[in-house]
């Protein structure tokens, strides 16, 4: 039995000027999913979606960190 695998990578980035001044939101995202069939009775699926989000509020910043869903 040969092993197939499947994979898709993708990226984002958003940067939005809020409409009061000195407000921001930025954000940066990573998605990928990665399917292997490794034998006829044995299938493996990894999905992962890290993301790392700022917000600049009239002075003040706050940082989400990395999150995972």
């Amino acid at each position: 039995m040969e092993i197939n695998i499947k994979y898709n990578v993708s990226g984002e980035y958003t940067n939005q000027d809020g409409i009061l001044k000195n407000t921001n939101f930025r954000r940066y995202s990573l998605r990928g999913n990665i399917d292997g069939k490794l034998s006829q009775r044995l299938n493996l699926k990894l999905n992962f979606n890290p993301s790392y989000t700022e917000r600049l509020n009239s002075g003040s910043r706050s940082v989400d960190g990395i999150t995972s869903r």
